[in-house]
């Protein structure tokens, strides 16, 4: 459902009505992010963790038209767009990268990796670029957002926080220029070490000495 700015309720299609009878197992929505040219670009996940039942999905700026792009997915994540909308950034965290694709007119292409994660690092949840189209990485396990080189991949700063489970970034503020940064205390059934990280489920607030991009809106 979709409430516009003058409060009016709008039925949006759903993933039943791209995949029909497909679908399969206990299937939901996790990260979502407005495209600068209107698009909704969203990705789903299967409660279980299986490592190809979700997809990643578009939905028309009207809100009309839902669209899917590709499956085997393990959980959609994190996912942002370069300043000359040239190219897409996108997160699969069980493929433990970063990929990117060529972006035109809200398709796109040519996957490719652009950052390969390793072990020990964590893995890459919820993500945000700059002005300078510099990639932030929030890491679940890994305690901290770290920076990669949008061009090369290559990691060029790093954030440690005084919690585990890092989920997302953003960047705000009149200047663009804090970094706010979530987290989690953990999914059910889960340990939780709570003496270890008491601030485990905080908002923090960042200061990269970086600007980012104003947030876009959907149907605005």
């Amino acid at each position: 459902m979709l409430r516009d700015k003058d409060g009016v309720i709008h039925k949006l299609p759903t993933r039943a009505d791209v995949d029909g009878d497909n679908l399969s197992g206990v299937i939901r929505w996790n990260d979502a992010k407005v495209c600068p040219d209107g698009n909704l670009f969203l990705g789903s996940m299967a409660y279980e963790d299986q490592s190809d039942q979700g997809a990643f999905y578009r939905l028309s700026k009207d809100g009309k038209k839902l669209e899917k792009l590709f499956g085997s997915v393990g959980i959609s994540n994190g996912m942002d767009w370069s300043v000359d909308l040239s190219r897409m950034f996108y997160i699969d965290t069980l493929s433990m990268r970063v990929d990117q694709f060529d972006y035109q007119n809200g398709q796109i292409s040519n996957r490719r990796p652009l950052v390969q994660i390793t072990d020990g690092m964590g893995y890459p949840d919820g993500m945000c670029s700059d002005a300078n189209d510099n990639l932030w990485v929030a890491f679940w396990l890994g305690s901290c957002v770290r920076c990669f080189d949008g061009k090369t991949g290559k990691q060029i700063d790093e954030i440690k926080l005084p919690a585990q489970k890092i989920t997302s970034c953003v960047f705000a503020g009149e200047k663009l220029d804090k970094l706010i940064i979530t987290s989690a205390v953990g999914n059910p059934g889960e340990p939780i070490d709570l003496d270890q990280y008491p601030e485990s489920g905080f908002i923090f607030i960042a200061s990269p000495g970086v600007v980012g991009k104003k947030t876009t809106l959907f149907g605005a």
